[in-house]
């Protein structure tokens, strides 16, 4: 709910009812539109599940076209150019023919590729990823934690990732910021916070991790 709430997409019975983002330069309070005034596409989000973020009744290939010309801005033809392009830089295999395919039709690795696409096609400065490989096996999960961090190298995006599990924050992020009950508990380099945590419900994570590990077989 936490990245949600910073683009504004609550349920319809939800709402903020403190708090701030800073972006750009800029900080405002927290309203019901969260950071989508910031400016067309400046922020991006991918969404934890693949198959309910895309549109079961039309091709991906259509699906990226669309935010290409309503949030990018481009014309038809250099949508439909460019929407094969963001499909090949997230790493699918014969782009032109996945293009043709709906979503149930792809695997779940597919899919999340796709919604990354979708997120890239406005060109955000700020990607924000909600558990984006919850949903997936490990070895898939991690070619899309490896995509992620060469998409933040190449494109110079700052990404905001939010994650339940310790190795993952660990292997992608520079900084870590712990939230109890919506509120921050913790916060600095992820060495640091990690390895010597100074709050006791941090330090109750890490153990509650490490415990799990042991009793995995």
């Amino acid at each position: 709910m936490t990245l949600r709430a910073v683009l504004g997409l609550l349920p319809a019975r939800a709402r903020v009812k403190a708090g701030t983002a800073t972006a750009f330069g800029t900080t405002r309070a927290l309203g019901p539109r969260g950071l989508r005034d910031v400016g067309p596409g400046r922020v991006g989000m991918v969404f934890q599940d693949p198959l309910s973020a895309l549109d079961p009744l039309a091709r991906v290939g259509a699906q990226v076209r669309e935010v290409c010309r309503v949030v990018g801005g481009e014309g038809r033809r250099s949508a439909r150019d460019r929407s094969v392009a963001l499909l090949t830089q997230v790493g699918l295999p014969d782009p032109a023919a996945l293009a043709r395919r709906y979503p149930h039709e792809l695997s779940g690795g597919q899919r999340q590729r796709v919604v990354i696409a979708l997120a890239l096609a406005a060109r955000p400065r700020i990607l924000l990823c909600d558990e984006p490989t919850t949903a997936l096996d490990v070895t898939v999960q991690a070619t899309i934690l490896r995509l992620l961090a060469d998409l933040r190298r190449d494109l110079g995006l700052t990404v905001v990732f939010v994650s339940h599990d310790l190795p993952v924050v660990t292997s992608v992020c520079d900084s870590v910021t712990v939230l109890r009950h919506g509120r921050v508990t913790e916060a600095g380099p992820v060495a640091e916070v990690l390895t010597a945590p100074r709050h006791p419900y941090t330090r109750e994570l890490i153990d509650a991790a490490r415990a799990l590990e042991l009793e995995t077989p």
